[in-house]
């Protein structure tokens, strides 16, 4: 659960709004970001202050080869802040990362962003990101997935048992019996026995 002092429950409490977002934009690891919020006051979150920007962001979608498409985040840029950090850091390849706050729930997500690139036009600054991979075009390794049974060879590095035992059944059970349940190369978490491929 996320705690916020006074001042800033005060602020939630009155939005007309069920979620908000605040953006942080990393031109320099050896320094603090930008910070950035969509409300109209400056808005604290984990110590950090966010100020008010006039922001939209467009929405994910994925392209028919199922790569993801690029978004765009659109930040009022009249004061050239952002332009700014733009003609003097590169601000591709940098981070934009993206929390969205839930007004009832007092909970966030969070998206972080790779940027590709900037443009300014009407006093805007126009940042096109991606997650820097595919996510709809990942291949993940084909292997067998068991509940019980575990895919480490006894006492390997893997398994790393040390104890006086010289066999092990393989099966979740009697890894908990010899204490190394937190070794055990299997997936006690699947809600069936099924085997997933």
């Amino acid at each position: 659960m996320l705690i916020f002092d006074s001042a800033t429950l005060a602020i939630i409490n009155s939005l007309t709004v069920d979620t908000f977002y605040l953006y942080e934009l990393w031109f320099d690891e050896s320094q603090a970001p930008l910070r950035l919020t969509t409300l109209s006051s400056e808005f604290a979150f984990n110590g950090d202050v966010y100020s008010p920007a006039s922001i939209k962001q467009s929405d994910i979608t994925s392209n028919t080869d199922g790569s993801v498409s690029d978004i765009t985040v659109t930040v009022g840029d009249a004061s050239g802040v952002i332009q700014y950090y733009s003609e003097n850091y590169k601000l591709a390849g940098k981070s934009l990362v993206v929390r969205q706050l839930f007004r009832g729930a007092m909970s966030f997500s969070e998206y972080s962003y790779v940027i590709k690139g900037t443009m300014f036009k009407d006093y805007q600054a126009i940042i096109t990101c991606g997650l820097g991979f595919d996510v709809f075009l990942m291949q993940v390794p084909s292997r067998t997935i068991r509940r019980n049974f575990c895919r480490w060879r006894f006492k390997s590095a893997e398994c790393a048992y040390s104890g006086a035992d010289s066999t092990c059944s393989m099966q979740f059970s009697d890894c908990r019996r010899k204490g190394n349940t937190p070794n055990f190369g299997g997936f006690p978490g699947i809600i069936t026995n099924r085997v997933y491929v």
